[in-house]
């Protein structure tokens, strides 16, 4: 039996079946479902589930997210450890080593006598917390040493659209989609008067996250720690919100240094005219921020400023509608002088004034 050239036809037979099937695994190594097994690489169903590049996927991390529940929960089992009966109450992010961690407030004090619930089940109750009402926080310390903790990452830096990531579980992880980085926080349309004090930032998230979120961390790739979820009293069960990675560092640096948490202020309350423009209010269409009190004895008291002044400048920086007043003050430390330019009569002046220290917020002990 004769056969027309079969070596060439089944070399290009082997080639085809073998570029498709690696085609087929290219595609199913590409997208994996939103939450992966660190371990194993199999993949669980989660809430809001997002195609999860595997390039893109981090590698094996600590777990700087870790379990929180009431007290009453807790059952006891062989060698001194802890179980949990019934569901996971919320999350908390390690900060230090040392046993410091934070959590969103509301997950906080939704939980009676919430406690640390490690991975191996060792149990970590809260020695002194420090509530920060601005960032929507509750900072608290555990007696605990050589605690897993994460580096410190840059939010700024995250474009929108990026890819995080948050632990679910000792194992797996669930991706989050920044939609917007670097968002002021949300405000009622009757909230237009700011106090000086620097307002924190938010970064919104794409998709609505349980309620049980609140207080985890957000990872980049790299396993950079990135934001804390939450931050903001919820509306409808779920979050969306999260805190820069940047204003929990410097809380709790203060918290490290003073037991407190101080911001920068003038000693004023302004109402932004930037958003007043938008909205159908009879005022004059300008920028800038007004001044509809000053504190006796502040910072802006000394420098001169009165009730009517329109600020429209600080330290060279214009308030002309991309940034507002406490935007700009948040970049500046206390104690620092800066100039401050404001119209008063159709008049431009500039005086210097230095940057106060608000006490936010005490720590409690116990």
């Amino acid at each position: 039996m004769k056969f027309d050239r079969p070596l060439p036809r089944l070399v290009g037979l082997i080639a085809l079946c073998l570029l498709a099937g690696l085609s087929g695994a290219a595609t199913a190594l590409l997208f994996l479902p939103p939450a992966i097994n660190l371990d194993s690489g199999s993949a669980e169903r989660v809430p809001m589930p997002v195609a999860v590049r595997l390039s893109e996927a981090p590698p094996r991390l600590p777990v700087v997210s870790v379990a929180l529940v009431p007290k009453k929960s807790l059952k006891p089992v062989a060698g001194g450890v802890a179980v949990a009966d019934g569901d996971i109450a919320g999350s908390a992010t390690v900060l230090t080593s040392d046993g410091w961690l934070v959590t969103d407030k509301e997950t906080f004090n939704s939980i009676i006598e919430p406690q640390v619930l490690l991975p191996r089940g060792a149990v970590l109750p809260p020695v002194q917390t420090v509530t920060d009402a601005e960032l929507g926080l509750v900072f608290f310390r555990a007696e605990a040493k050589d605690l897993d903790v994460v580096p410190f990452g840059e939010s700024a830096a995250l474009p929108s659209g990026v890819t995080l990531f948050r632990a679910v579980s000792d194992q797996a992880l669930a991706s989050v989609v920044l939609a917007k980085a670097r968002a002021r926080p949300r405000r009622t349309a009757q909230d237009v008067v700011r106090v000086s004090s620097a307002a924190p930032e938010r970064l919104i998230l794409a998709g609505n996250l349980p309620r049980e979120a609140g207080g985890s961390g957000l990872l980049t790739a790299s396993g950079q720690l990135v934001a804390i979820v939450g931050g903001e009293p919820p509306k409808t069960g779920v979050v969306d919100e999260a805190v820069p990675i940047e204003a929990v560092a410097r809380t709790l640096r203060d918290i490290a240094r003073t037991g407190g948490i101080h911001r920068p202020t003038l000693g004023l309350a302004t109402v932004d005219l930037t958003e007043l423009a938008s909205r159908d209010a009879p005022l004059q269409r300008s920028f800038g921020a007004l001044v509809v009190s000053v504190e006796t004895a502040g910072p802006a008291k000394v420098a001169g400023l009165k009730v009517g002044d329109r600020i429209v400048s600080l330290g060279r920086e214009a308030l002309d509608g991309n940034r507002l007043l406490s935007d700009l003050l948040s970049s500046y430390r206390i104690g620092e002088t800066v100039s401050l330019a404001f119209v008063r009569d159709g008049s431009e002046k500039t005086v210097e004034v230095t940057v106060a220290d608000t006490l936010a917020t005490g720590s409690k002990k116990k």
